[in-house]
């Protein structure tokens, strides 16, 4: 019998870090770890519902919000995607021995700006 369990972390590095810690610390140690969520594209052949894994995927501390921020990131990291979660959860998997893979779905193209609120 398989088992599968699934939690919710919040939005940013702390939270996806401390729920991943708690996570693991309290469960019997998982064959694999998928955090999974949204993105924002960071390459123009990315569409709103395509799906994106580790490690085209760069995780930052804050919202990617204008299409120059967004190109700035992709020329600087290489990345198609940015997040502000996966590479928490990675560390903490890492940290423990636990396997890893991001899965995340486009909710934002490089073209499109996005509210600061």
């Amino acid at each position: 019998l398989r088992h599968v369990s699934v939690h919710v972390t919040g939005v940013g590095r702390a939270a996806a870090r401390t729920a991943t810690d708690r996570i693991l610390r309290e469960s019997r140690a998982p064959r694999l770890v998928i955090a999974a969520g949204f993105c924002g594209a960071l390459a123009s052949h990315l569409k709103v519902g395509d799906v994106v894994t580790c490690p085209r995927v760069v995780t930052v501390d804050h919202l990617v919000a204008t299409p120059a921020e967004k190109r700035r990131l992709a020329a600087e990291s290489g990345a198609a995607a940015v997040d502000m979660e996966s590479a928490a959860v990675a560390e903490v998997c890492a940290e423990r021995g636990v396997p890893f893979v991001a899965v995340r779905a486009v909710s934002d193209t490089v073209d499109t700006a996005l509210s600061p609120e």
